[in-house]
């Protein structure tokens, strides 16, 4: 698999590539900033998507769906909200499918769906900014009771992927995406992901962790009959 080498993702090839961005819509995918989602692309309209990503600066969005696709002149409305991802790598096989990896960079706001000549739809999107808290123990506090979480939870992973997982929380000093890279990595189910996406506030996000992680540790500690927590 061919895999991006340079780091196109400054603040100005964002803000023009948001003017008209090309989106990957999903009826059950969620591109959380900081996580990564694997996508094998087969329908001509999205293979054209990715080989004019991949000529140009790599970026798309993923949007999730209101419903499933359905066959017919209007085209299914997308969330609003939506995850900025870049192809991190690709490999497109003889027949011209392609495996991605996007990297999920960032949350935007659809504004409008643009005309576009392309099979794929694109639309004019914003940049969606995080909310802080004006109380930084508190915020200092939910980022710390997530990281000692994630140190329990991964001492309970095989170490392959419990190790990666825990120094990479440890070491995150930005709260937000600390709790996006745990939401990435930690929530399962496709409405849950959204909701988490959508929530600006990152005290709120690092307590839906807090809580998400806990409810982990609390199955494996019924389903072992001990204790999780030191």
């Amino acid at each position: 698999m061919e895999r991006s080498t340079g780091d196109i993702t400054d603040s100005g090839t964002i803000r023009e590539r948001l003017k008209r961005l090309p989106v990957f819509p999903l009826p059950n995918g969620v591109l959380i900033p900081g996580g990564h989602l694997p996508l094998h692309v087969f329908e001509p309209r999205y293979r054209a998507l990715v080989r004019d990503c991949l000529r140009d600066d790599r970026l798309f969005a993923v949007g999730l769906l209101e419903q499933e696709e359905l066959v017919g002149a209007k085209p299914p409305a997308i969330r609003p909200v939506a995850g900025l991802g870049e192809i991190s790598a690709h490999a497109e096989l003889s027949d011209g499918r392609f495996f991605i990896l996007v990297k999920g960079i960032a949350r935007t706001r659809i504004l409008e769906e643009l005309r576009s000549p392309k099979p794929y739809r694109v639309v004019r999107a914003v940049a969606v900014h995080e909310e802080h808290p004006l109380d930084a123990e508190q915020l200092s506090v939910s980022t710390q009771v997530l990281k000692r979480l994630v140190s329990d939870l991964t001492r309970h992973l095989p170490e392959e992927a419990g190790k990666p997982m825990a120094e990479a929380c440890l070491a995150e000093p930005d709260p937000g995406l600390l709790a996006d890279t745990v939401a990435s990595a930690v929530l399962v189910d496709t409405a849950q992901r959204q909701r988490f996406l959508e929530e600006l506030d990152v005290v709120r996000r690092l307590e839906l962790m807090n809580l998400a992680v806990a409810a982990v540790l609390e199955r494996i500690s019924s389903r072992s009959g001990g204790r999780t927590f030191n």
